[in-house]
């Protein structure tokens, strides 16, 4: 099995609880009185969704910056992905 191509590019994500992010979850309409455990669930399963994909680590980190830029969700953003559009 090969390992996905950009999975460090997203531990920022899990270390800096980016999804427990109550601004994450309202852009995403995911409910943030969820458990956090069902919460980041349903936060993956909507980017998933959104990028066609079963994985983050399989998508580019320049295209996820750029999508929730879109969403509005850049600022909530880890610096280290930030970086990907310099």
């Amino acid at each position: 099995m090969t390992k996905a191509p950009y999975g460090t590019y997203y531990t920022d994500l899990y270390k800096l609880h980016w999804f427990k992010s109550r601004q994450v979850c309202e852009k995403l309409k995911v409910d943030f009185n969820l458990e956090p455990h069902e919460r980041q669930q349903q936060i993956k399963e909507k980017l998933y969704a959104e990028f066609g994909t079963d994985s983050l680590a399989k998508v580019n980190p320049q295209h996820f910056v750029r999508t929730l830029d879109g969403m509005g969700l850049f600022f909530t953003l880890p610096t280290s992905l930030k970086d990907q559009l310099r």
